[in-house]
């Protein structure tokens, strides 16, 4: 009888260490996969800011070229109930001309300029 309750007891003790050890890996897969999509998000992350840095004198190179088109320079913006740029050191609300284009638009980092059917936008410097 005795034989039989600890061979009970030991068989139990197996278990519980295997059941132990499975859960113990299920959870160190679970982790891993949360760490695997972590990283992969931050490697999209990285990827996106490499791109847009990559783009930085591609764009640098278009606002030389409208700058040297028109000849007009939009150093500021002061936005409010009513936003004004400065373009060339001049100050314009919408509406306003200069150089023969009309202010259709003022943003925060950008003014968008008309000249009959044709829209140029201008960003800040």
């Amino acid at each position: 009888m005795k034989n039989k309750f600890v061979n009970l007891l030991l068989k139990d003790r197996r278990i519980i260490k295997n059941s132990f050890f499975i859960i113990c890996a299920i959870l160190l897969v679970f982790f891993l996969l949360q760490y695997d999509r972590k990283l992969t998000h931050m490697m999209r992350q990285i990827e996106q800011q490499k791109q847009l840095t990559l783009r930085i004198p591609e764009l640098e190179a278009e606002k030389k070229m409208l700058t040297a088109r028109f000849g007009l320079s939009f150093t500021g913006v002061i936005l409010g109930e009513t936003p004004v740029a400065i373009i060339n050191g001049v100050v314009l609300k919408k509406g306003d001309e200069i150089a023969g284009k009309k202010v259709a638009e003022i943003r925060q980092n950008s003014v968008l300029l008309s000249e009959g059917d044709e829209t140029v936008e201008l960003q800040l410097e």
